[in-house]
């Protein structure tokens, strides 16, 4: 049996259980929840042993990057990571793209890791650290129904496949709310929802279908790029050589001039 060391679960219905365990009073008004924070996770940090950690809920995570970072520093053993993928409230987030490579600065070991995050925001500038140096475990990433737009499916595509390593696949599918949505959360028109699920699905399909072959293009352009210094430099050489003759036989020449 798996203790809570091992594994943590947190999700809506749970939320009041999940408060007392961390130490903090709600009331019994599941309406008036507020949306998880660093200072909800922050007791996380003193499991260190934790593997997989798993948050669902209908609103959006509300903490900064950093503060995210400062959680992770601390659970360095995750092997699954789910951060409330899927989310009822889709059109906003507090992560961008570079949410995914810290996730892989400070868990070595994950596995799996699923995210909702606005890929519209700023691409971070890629590192020279290998995608497989960053992620060495990485087989799944889940991008759920994270923000994305037209605009700017070629960019997160060739970030993606920059910093993604070969054998980690990417996911679209996340978490499925049981019931009905609307009866969830009265203000959300299911339709309009649907709708935007469906295309942001579409989209990331579609950068999903970029990626393979954006990494072979690199590397036929690596295997161009190389070829191209070899020749560079076995020219160089060629020409260092005949002015070394050329050198030697002008010395020759003076030499007997001389005389």
């Amino acid at each position: 049996m798996q203790s809570i060391e091992d594994i943590y679960f947190i999700s809506m219905p749970d939320r009041h259980s999940l408060r007392s365990r961390l130490g903090q009073m709600l009331g019994s008004n599941s309406a008036s929840i507020p949306p998880i924070t660093f200072k909800t996770l922050q007791p996380l940090t003193q499991m260190p042993a934790l593997v997989e950690l798993d948050i669902a809920d209908t609103a959006a995570l509300t903490m900064s990057l950093s503060e995210l970072e400062t959680l992770l520093s601390s659970l360095t053993h995750l092997k699954a990571l789910h951060l409330n993928p899927s989310p009822l409230r889709l059109n906003e987030s507090s992560f961008g793209l570079e949410i995914i490579p810290a996730v892989g600065r400070h868990c070595k070991e994950i596995q799996e890791f699923s995210a909702f995050f606005d890929a519209t925001r700023p691409i971070p500038l890629t590192s020279a650290v290998d995608a497989a140096t960053l992620f060495p475990a990485l087989v799944q990433l889940c991008v759920s129904v994270s923000i994305i737009t037209q605009e700017v499916q070629g960019d997160v595509a060739i970030y993606l496949s920059d910093i993604l390593p070969k054998k980690c696949k990417l996911s679209i599918i996340g978490t499925e709310w049981p019931g009905k949505i609307d009866d969830r959360e009265e203000d959300v028109n299911l339709k309009w929802l649907q709708a935007i699920m469906n295309v942001r699905k579409y989209m990331w399909h579609q950068v999903s279908d970029m990626i393979d072959p954006l990494r072979q293009l690199r590397h036929s352009e690596r295997v161009k790029a190389e070829k191209a210094v070899e020749e560079a430099t076995h020219h160089s050489n060629r020409e260092i050589e005949e002015l070394c003759k050329r050198l030697a036989h002008l010395e020759n020449e003076s030499r007997g001039d001389a005389r």
